[in-house]
């Protein structure tokens, strides 16, 4: 489904949704690294912590060999990867880094940042929609392929979407590559709501952002000041929720959409969903996507994993 669609879509379900991939476009990628430099919004750090100390370990888990292609998916600035570059290229004589986001600033902010650190490593960007052109991913089919996808990004799906989305990628993988995946951990919600609506403002901006940039790109007449940022820990599932809620009833405009969109007084726009996982429904949803487990790699306080998974093979039961 092609993005305008699915967002026209999206806006008329019940409850109302925004799906997450809007968020980024240039000032919506500069809010979410403002926000991943706030105290409060421990994810990042976390992960940046696995990564810049455990990198070697993975690599050992990885099979020997000459060429290995590493694939980001929603690679957003890069600023997390140094250390696993670094490290593969410690091990491998030929190391490809193919980072892919639907941002272009991004990409572009990734590639100056990595010529910088990691002078003469092999950067090649690919500005791709990974739910709906998954099968354009770059893979090498001539070398060892290490796919990443960091950050909980998968946490950003409804579960049938995880499962879906995991099994698409497994599809188009090589027999022998592996998948490092980031899961944000069930914790104590205290520390979630202060990660997703956080003092300063930045989530709340970030948020608001949605709305300028439909108004820009859709001529739309959203009027931010008539919305209110909500976040909110749902225990029945355990996710974070973010909600813009109108505060009257309105009607916005979308000419370019060919929509109206009626809201009533204190009605949400559901604009973002982050799954919190369990290792019991980490591991599931592995196998139900059609990988196996390899190892985890923890931060020290626990709060977040980055799994490794090979993929695990499909037999033939025909006779």
């Amino acid at each position: 489904m092609r993005p305008i669609m699915e967002l026209a879509q999206a806006l008329e379900s019940k409850p109302r949704r925004i799906p997450s991939k809007f968020f980024y476009d240039a000032n919506g990628t500069r809010l979410f690294s403002h926000i991943t430099e706030l105290a409060s919004y421990y994810p990042t750090r976390c992960e940046q912590e696995i990564l810049d100390e455990q990198s070697q370990r993975l690599m050992v888990m990885l099979p020997p060999g000459d060429k290995i292609n590493i694939v980001e998916l929603g690679a957003g600035d890069g600023r997390k990867i140094g250390s696993l570059l670094e490290s593969a290229r410690g091990k491998y004589n030929d190391v490809t880094y193919r980072p892919v986001d639907i941002s272009l600033q991004a990409l572009q902010d990734l590639e100056a940042r990595l010529k910088t650190r990691i002078p003469g490593l092999t950067v090649e960007p690919s500005l791709i929609d990974i739910e709906n052109d998954w099968h354009a991913i770059p893979f090498d089919r001539n070398s060892l392929n290490l796919v990443l996808f960091l950050g909980s990004s998968i946490g950003n799906f409804m579960p049938p979407e995880q499962q879906m989305f995991l099994s698409r990628i497994r599809s188009v993988m090589g027999p022998h590559d592996y998948l490092c995946i980031g899961f944000d951990l069930k914790k104590d919600p205290h520390i979630l709501q202060q990660a997703y609506d956080d003092p300063e403002g930045v989530t709340r901006e970030f948020n608001m952002n949605l709305l300028r940039r439909f108004n820009r790109e859709f001529d739309a007449d959203f009027d931010e000041h008539a919305f209110e940022h909500i976040a909110a820990y749902n225990p029945a599932t355990g996710s974070m929720e973010s909600w813009l809620v109108s505060q009257r009833e309105q009607t916005v405009h979308l000419p370019k959409l060919k929509r109206q969109l009626h809201l009533d007084a204190y009605e949400g726009i559901q604009v973002e969903t982050s799954w919190k996982f369990s290792r019991r429904e980490i591991e599931e949803l592995a196998r139900s996507s059609g990988f196996e487990p390899v190892s985890s790699l923890y931060d020290r306080s626990g709060w977040f994993v980055d799994d490794l998974w090979t993929v695990e093979p499909i037999y033939n039961s025909s006779p």
